[in-house]
Formats: structure tokens, sequence, C-alpha cells
């Protein structure tokens, strides 16, 4: 686990992190490199991981799961915090391709790839329901946005590397996954507009 600096992790807003040392849970190591990195996985940690349609069990979970419900839930929650549904769409496709059932080796759940201390703090009682998973995924997404005052850019790169990694390095952190993740996001977001 990330040993916390001053210069380290703070606090995203109350509403997620109530002890700034509970954020600690949300990082992890990449590599060697001594820097804290989010939970998240690359989206290829995500295609190799999920499980392939053709594999899961559950019918109805698959029929109230389809893309079209899903890009629904999206809409209806993006609006209800107020945040760009292209947005999340994009976030969406990369951290999970929009497979409901995703996991990486990490631990990482559902369409936007949460972690089990992330959902708990979000208070996501089941990161694996598709509901949930997006309500918290979009609400941590709307908290990145309002700490960078609405800079997309800024946002999506605390959202994979973490808000103390971004303002460490006033920018978009030097981590090879943060570096692919932000303009693949972005690209897969102007694909949407």
């Amino acid at each position: 686990m990330a040993e916390q600096t001053g210069s380290g992790f703070s606090p995203v807003s109350s509403s997620l992190f109530l002890n700034p040392a509970s954020a600690g849970s949300y990082f992890r190591h990449l590599g060697d490199d001594s820097s804290a990195v989010p939970n998240e996985p690359s989206n290829k940690e995500v295609k190799q991981n999920a499980e392939p349609a053709s594999e899961r069990t559950s019918s109805s979970k698959q029929s109230s799961n389809s893309s079209s419900g899903i890009v629904q839930t999206i809409e209806r929650l993006s609006e209800k915090y107020g945040v760009d549904s292209k947005l999340v769409r994009a976030l969406v496709k990369q951290e999970s391709g929009f497979d409901p059932d995703a996991k990486s080796h990490a631990g990482a759940m559902g369409l936007m790839q949460l972690m089990p201390g992330t959902a708990s703090m979000l208070k996501v009682n089941d990161p694996m329901d598709p509901e949930q998973n997006l309500d918290g995924g979009i609400r941590y997404l709307r908290d990145m946005l309002n700490k960078y005052n609405g800079n997309k850019t800024l946002a999506l790169a605390a959202y994979n590397a973490g808000p103390g990694n971004v303002d460490k390095y006033d920018g978009i952190p030097p981590f090879k996954e943060t570096q692919k993740y932000v303009p693949n996001v972005l690209a897969n977001y102007q694909d949407l507009v």
C-alpha cells in the first residue's frame, strides 16, 4: 500500500473520503514505480479478465443489462449528477467495454471498475450491479470534475491515477497507464460528440 505524505493523497470530497487515511485503500503500486495509482485496470487488463458474454449464466441479467439499457441508465444518472453522459460513456468503454461483469486481476469490478474499498466509500453495496456501479462511478467522476473545475483531462487523470498524483505532478502523472488512459477516453469521447 502506498505511504501517504504531505504531498500525497488528499480527500476528494467529504462524501468520498470521510477520513483521508481511508483514501489509501483506493491506491496500489504499479510495477517498480514507487508512486501510487488507483486500483483501476487498463482496458487491456479488463479484456484479459472479463468473462466472455457467451459464458455468462444469468439470461435475465443479460437482458436487463443490454447495451441500450446501460446507455439509458448512464443518461439518467448523468443528468441526475450533472455530468456529461458522453464522457461517462467514453469512460465506461475504456474501463469495461460496457461489460457489467468485468473484473480486473486487481479486484476492480463492473462497468466503471470500482475497487471494493472505493465502492464502500461511495456506499455502493453491490459493485456488480450496473445501476449501483454507475451511480457510484458517476458521483466519483463528478467529484473529480468539480475538483478540477470541469477540466476533463485532469478529472480523467484523477479517476485513473488518483487526485493526489494529479496534484503532485500538476497535471497528468507520468505513469504509462495514465498517459495512455486519458487520451483513449478523450478519443472515445470525441467519437460521441
